[in-house]
């Protein structure tokens, strides 16, 4: 598992009230497994929660992204999508038959982490956004009989029935975005979870692109109350929502007798940014430092200053 326990961004999103997190490894098209982790500890083993929970799976794309020093960013049909596919789906044959031998030679890794996958033990995720992707997607994880979640969702409010007749689950990514085409709604990534809600799916909300934007999840959980989502959804959506998706809810994600204490006290509400201020964090009933760099050279500054204003 890739995870640095010194970094600084951590002590950022900790100061937020983001207190769990999902480590998931990139690149390739199976990209390998995900496992929770704290987001305070010495180092990935004092900081794991549940390792190895689910298999990740970064669909092929319908278009093709390429970039130009002089054009920029382009993207394009991507012509080799079904082929793509093809092989995608040949890994999932291969794997399967492979998970039914007794003891396989030679030993296969990749196949081996799609063993739980296919017993159901655990869940596949697939990283899909547009229409067709998913319903690719979905196709698939329904002749394999899986448990999978669809991990970025852009278009998921534009085939709710598939969704939801295939019991699947959305970690909505990153609502705080633009629109993915010219004549969508302004505010379409921000109403997205309402609708999903409204539709009966069940959904997280989530930032997987950049360090340090995690931060502002539950800001942006905030931002989608003001565009039709209620205010307890919201809350649900960065806490129970995600636990039960990531099946640690029998844990965490409510305050509830025989949970572990892992909760933040705030002053203002903690979805606002204008009143938001986390005071007290606790991962399983110890107290954490909501200390960070930021904090840090705020004060230092704000000391300098006030010498200088008082002539010292």
């Amino acid at each position: 598992m890739a995870y640095n326990s010194d970094s600084h961004v951590l002590p950022t999103i900790r100061s937020n009230g983001v207190l769990l997190a999902q480590v998931v490894p990139q690149g390739g098209r199976i990209s390998g497994q995900s496992s929770v982790i704290e987001l305070d500890g010495w180092n990935w083993e004092d900081a794991g929660y549940k390792f190895d929970q689910g298999v990740h799976v970064r669909f092929p794309s319908v278009y093709a992204f390429g970039f130009d020093p002089v054009l920029g960013f382009s993207q394009r049909k991507n012509d080799n999508f079904t082929k793509q596919l093809a092989e995608l789906e040949g890994f999932f044959k291969e794997a399967q038959a492979y998970t039914k031998k007794d003891k396989p030679m030679p030993r296969n890794l990749k196949f081996e982490a799609m063993r739980d996958v296919f017993s159901l033990k655990k869940t596949l995720f697939i990283h899909a956004n547009l229409v067709k992707e998913m319903t690719e997607a979905v196709l698939l994880g329904k002749k394999y009989d899986c448990k999978m979640v669809i991990v970025g969702g852009t278009d998921a409010w534009l085939m709710t029935n598939l969704l939801k007749e295939n019991n699947v689950s959305v970690i909505l990514n990153e609502p705080q975005r633009l629109p993915n085409r010219n004549d969508e709604d302004y505010d379409q990534p921000f109403k997205t979870a309402a609708q999903l809600k409204e539709a009966g799916i069940p959904f997280c909300l989530s930032i997987s692109n950049g360090g340090w934007k995690q931060r502002n999840l539950p800001l942006m959980a905030g931002q989608t109350v003001g565009h039709g989502l209620a205010y307890e959804d919201a809350v649900m959506a960065i806490t129970s929502a995600p636990a039960k998706i990531l099946g640690i809810e029998n844990t965490v994600g409510t305050l509830e007798v025989g949970k572990d204490a892992t909760l933040i006290v705030t002053e203002g509400d903690a979805l606002d940014m204008r009143t938001s201020k986390v005071i007290h964090a606790f991962i399983r009933g110890k107290e954490i430092d909501l200390n960070n760099k930021q904090k840090d050279l705020y004060r230092r500054f704000q000391t300098k200053y006030e010498r200088q204003k008082s002539g010292k």
